[in-house]
């Protein structure tokens, strides 16, 4: 069951790490303005951000966490957080 699980998670993250998206093309500006070495970093945290979430998010529902989130109260607690995080990331850029 777990390795069906992590089988599918590999699938995912290749295809989320080789698609035309918003990153595909800040790392295109990224490798142009700062050159190789920068456009890799960002590129290896693209990759690692899509794993880490994909993971995350096979783990939540593995473990019956799904229910957690059908609760008002959890949702509006991760409405809150996401807010926060949001608003956060909004003043630092």
């Amino acid at each position: 069951m777990i390795l069906g699980l992590i089988y599918n998670a590999i699938i995912l993250i290749t295809l989320l790490a080789f698609s035309f998206g918003p990153a595909f093309f800040a790392l295109i500006n990224t490798g142009i303005k700062y050159g190789y070495r920068t456009g890799s970093f960002l590129a290896i945290g693209v990759v690692l951000s899509d794993f880490f979430l994909c993971m995350m998010v096979c783990m939540l529902v593995y473990f019956g966490m799904a229910n957690l989130l059908h609760s008002s109260e959890t949702q509006t607690f991760f409405a809150i957080i996401g807010g926060v995080v949001l608003i956060v990331f909004g003043a630092f850029f």
